[in-house]
């Protein structure tokens, strides 16, 4: 049986038990009701002849307590009342025909006699001061005493008349106590039923509730298995399935939680840093395997251990603690070098970080430290260090080779073509075609061999004798590189356009070389079939790459742009044309070392700026230069 069929079984029981007591009780309190009225009718008047006597009487005592406390000025009503009850009780003894009623009017009169007097000289005495022999406390006791006695009075003759009434009644108490006989049976059936039904609905709710109170203590325990099976729809149901939904959502929350874990435990596991946490003590908490890799360590060994066994030198063993206990200065460790001490007692450099930990209030409850080897960082240093000298020391060599270039290669060169020049001067009709090609050779080669180690001693010295930087006019050095070559330009019959250029922030005679090499390349590589013409313009650029236009605020770049309609090239040599040596095209053809655009390179780089090429076959070529602006200009 379900708890709500027991519920409405027993609720059912009742209101018919209850229908029946109230139905019986109603009939036997109307037959009582029918033999009460006539006593009561015959009874009824005398009885409210001394009630309302009564009632009289305690009004005049209110009156007077009410004049005691000055709620009321005078007690006329409280007369008026005594009087009104002396006329009354006079009436009942002159027409009563009972000896008793006689007599208890008489003892009303005698009582009203004495409670009018009290009453009238408490009003004298306080109201004028009356100075009698009766004080005026005694008076008021004495009125008192009266009403008192009247009122016991009053309840003797209402118990008289009430013994007259108990008489008329006596053939009702045995129908009474019949009736009452039969309510006990009925109160017992019940209280069975009660019973029953309590019984019933125990069995009813024991089983379920007893199955909630073993889930409620498995969970506890924290098994989160148990489910309760209750197939009914009351509330002991709802209750159930509420209980099985909670379960489920803290099974669902648990593996939500183990997942998590999980996934930070994979997460610290498998760092390559040290991971260690420690207590606000100071002692190790957590260590992950890296930590334990690195210093040759089981886990066990170090947990519970205090965290300056990590540390190697002394001085490193208590900057973190502060009378044994983490403090706020530990969250200022960040990218500390350190050295940490491994179980065998070897050294391994460490770069240290630190992370306080705290509590829902904000205090420290511990403390997080990770640590990266450096070894191999501080063997890379090492390493580097070590080739900065090396390449000092190639640098000295080449400067030192530089020099010797510069001299001593220059002076057979000399020799080489003064002898030369001497011989073709001399000897040059003394000597067949073939001696005097020989010659010619000699002496153009001897001219290359000196353009060539200018050339290298002009790319070297881009950074070996490199000036300071300046504001530097690109149009007033681009002026002055034009006529430098006015009459190789007339030559070619090329034509040169040059807009509004602003300045730059360079080494004028480099920035002068680096234009100068362009536009003899451009002089250099043109068609014969048609008139050259080269286009020299400039952008400011912002920081980003963006352009800035032409005069564009807040600019810190300037791109320099050479424009030609030469013989072009194919884009994908935009590269290689920048190396040292390399030419596109035989030196029979164009003259040159194949240097000038390496030493374009190396100036933009100097400048911390590049250069950068693109092509056609047959329809020019396009350099773009990318140099600091002045700051004054931007």
């Amino acid at each position: 049986m379900s708890f709500k069929t027991a519920r409405n079984l027993g609720l059912m029981c009742l209101a018919f038990i209850i229908f029946l007591v109230s139905a019986f009780s109603y009939g036997l309190m109307h037959y009582n009701a029918q033999k009460l009225t006539t006593v009561i009718t015959i009874e009824k008047k005398e009885l409210d002849t001394w009630q309302y006597l009564l009632d009289l009487i305690t009004d005049a005592k209110d009156d007077l307590y009410r004049y005691y406390t000055e709620k009321t000025d005078n007690l006329d009503l409280a007369m008026d009342r005594i009087e009104e009850v002396l006329k009354e009780v006079t009436r009942i003894r002159d027409s009563s025909h009972e000896e008793e009623e006689k007599t208890a009017a008489d003892e009303w009169v005698k009582e009203l006699a004495v409670f009018r007097q009290a009453v009238y000289a408490y009003s004298i005495e306080i109201s004028e001061g009356y100075g009698g022999g009766t004080s005026a406390k005694e008076m008021e006791n004495a009125a008192l005493q009266a009403a008192t006695r009247m009122i016991e009075l009053n309840r003797e003759t209402s118990k008289r008349i009430k013994a007259k009434i108990s008489e008329n009644n006596q053939s009702m108490l045995t129908a009474a106590e019949v009736s009452r006989k039969i309510l006990g049976f009925m109160l017992a059936g019940s209280v069975l039923t009660a019973f029953l039904v309590a019984f019933f609905m125990d069995r009813a709710l024991s089983k379920p509730i007893t199955a909630l109170v073993e889930g409620t203590r498995l969970v506890a325990e924290g098994d989160l298995t148990r489910e309760i099976r209750v197939n009914s729809k009351d509330e002991i149901g709802e209750l159930s399935r509420s209980f099985n939904t909670m379960i489920r959502d803290l099974r669902e929350r648990k593996a939500e939680l183990v997942r998590q874990k999980d996934y930070v435990s994979s997460i610290i596991a498998n760092m390559a840093e040290s991971l260690t946490v420690a207590t606000l003590e100071g002692k190790i908490k957590t260590v992950n395997s890296a930590t334990c890799t690195l210093l040759g360590y089981q886990e066990e060994e170090l947990i519970g251990k205090d965290i300056n066994i990590l540390f190697a030198d002394e001085e490193e063993e208590t900057f973190l603690l502060e009378g044994n206990r983490i403090t706020e200065a530990t969250r200022d460790y960040q990218n500390h070098e350190l050295n940490y001490r491994t179980k065998d007692g070897k050294t391994i450099p460490m770069l240290f970080s630190t992370s306080v930990m705290r509590d829902s209030e904000g205090a420290i409850n511990g403390l997080i430290c990770v640590a990266q080897d450096i070894t191999m960082i501080k063997q890379a240093q090492h390493d580097l260090s070590t080739y900065a000298e090396k390449l000092a020391a190639s640098n000295d060599e080449l400067r030192h080779f530089l020099h010797i270039a510069s001299h001593d290669l220059q002076e057979p060169l000399r020799k080489i073509k003064v002898i030369g020049d001497r011989l073709k001067d001399k000897y040059h009709e003394k000597l067949d075609a073939a001696g005097q090609d020989y010659i010619d050779r000699i002496q153009r080669s001897t001219v290359r061999m000196q353009t060539l180690i200018n050339d290298l001693l002009t790319f070297s010295r881009v950074t070996t004798k490199a000036r300071a930087f300046e504001p530097v006019n690109l149009s007033s050095l681009v002026q002055d590189v034009l006529d430098d070559l006015e009459t190789r330009i007339e030559e070619t019959g090329a034509t040169v356009e040059c807009e509004e250029l602003p300045s730059v922030l360079g080494d004028s005679l480099q920035i002068r070389q680096m234009i100068q090499n362009i536009i003899t390349n451009a002089l250099k590589f043109r068609k014969d079939d048609r008139a050259l013409r080269i286009r020299i313009s400039a952008k400011m650029i912002s920081r980003n790459g963006g352009n800035g236009g032409k005069h564009s605020f807040g600019a810190r770049y300037c791109q320099l742009i050479f424009e030609d309609n030469g013989i072009g090239f194919d884009n994908k040599y935009a590269d290689r044309i920048f190396g040292v040596f390399q030419r596109l095209h035989g030196k029979n053809l164009y003259e040159g070392t194949g240097i000038g655009l390496s030493i374009c390179r190396k100036i933009a780089e100097r400048h911390g700026g590049q250069i950068a090429a693109k092509g056609r076959p047959g329809d020019g070529a396009r350099f773009v230069v990318t140099l600091p602006a002045n700051p004054a200009n931007t």
